[in-house]
């Protein structure tokens, strides 16, 4: 196509909006099933436990995932990516499911 894709992370909450005001030109969402890194929790059987927060945005596919993927687990839902990453590095849950590339950039921003 010749262009230069460019990400650009928006809120849930205004990503109509944003999208009618030409902030980009398409919404692209991504749930990827990719393996945890070892550590403490390596499986999904570990995240499945009621002793595990995990943070999601509101009405995203991630939150209808821990429902059934770890239904043991608590869901711990926000309004806001800014406020989820607030809550893990502040010790108030025990990891987010987001999809891509919000990922990467978190483990790049907070190693």
């Amino acid at each position: 196509m010749g262009v230069k894709v460019n990400f650009v992370q928006t809120d849930w909450d205004t990503i109509i909006p944003d999208l009618i005001a030409h902030k980009f030109d398409i919404i692209i969402c991504d749930y990827n099933n990719a393996k945890i890194s070892p550590s403490l929790l390596s499986t999904l059987e570990d995240f499945n436990n009621p002793n595990i927060r995990i943070g999601v945005r509101l009405g995203t596919t991630a939150e209808d995932a821990v429902q059934n993927y770890t239904p043991k687990a608590k869901a711990v839902i926000f309004k806001s990516e800014d406020a989820s990453v607030k809550a893990l590095l502040n010790g108030e849950i025990s990891c987010l499911m987001l999809s891509q590339p919000l990922p990467k950039i978190l483990v790049k921003k907070y190693p």
